[in-house]
């Protein structure tokens, strides 16, 4: 985790977050667009292959109860490799959130909690499934390439409001 977070650090590339689930849990398998995280991480690598500035790298932070069941590491290799940008990706396991969304330019997830952190800090929010907070006003529905390219930012205000009635 160090050696990969120093690593991103030290390209000083502006970056993308995708927020990682655990793939066995129903949130994912129950509420998410995807048969597997396999699919999510190709779709993920697709878009950013297609639609990122060249400099720009795509950070995938695992969930902090991981637990080694699905290859995340495999299966990233082989999808990047595919996509055209396995020298653009980072694999992060654990750690500490907060740092590296407050680094982030975007953040894509299936519908992790963690996407309100997002939202707290104002940030361009891509879903893949259903979630609470899947309200126009507040994450994107814009394809996967144009979000990458041209994020729509999220009405800070209303997510705020609409935090403080839940």
């Amino acid at each position: 985790r160090r050696r990969e977070t120093a690593r991103l650090k030290k390209s000083g590339a502006p970056y993308h977050l995708v927020l990682l689930q655990l793939a066995h849990d129903a949130s994912f398998t129950m509420h998410g667009d995807f048969p597997g995280m396999r699919e999510f991480l190709e779709t993920c690598c697709q878009g950013f292959a297609a639609g990122a500035s060249a400099h720009h790298r795509l950070v995938f932070k695992t969930h902090p109860l991981e637990d080694g069941r699905e290859p995340l590491q495999r299966y990233l290799r082989e999808v990047s490799r595919d996509a055209g940008i396995s020298d653009r990706v980072h694999l992060i396991r654990g750690g500490k959130l907060a740092p590296l969304i407050s680094r982030a330019n975007t953040a894509v997830t299936v519908n992790s909690t963690a996407g309100q952190q997002v939202l707290l800090r104002g940030m361009p929010l891509r879903i893949f499934g259903k979630a609470i907070y899947a309200k126009p006003e507040f994450v994107s529905n814009q394809p996967l390439e144009e979000f990458f390219k041209d994020p729509k930012l999220p009405d800070t205000a209303a997510y705020r409001d609409f935090r403080q009635f839940l």
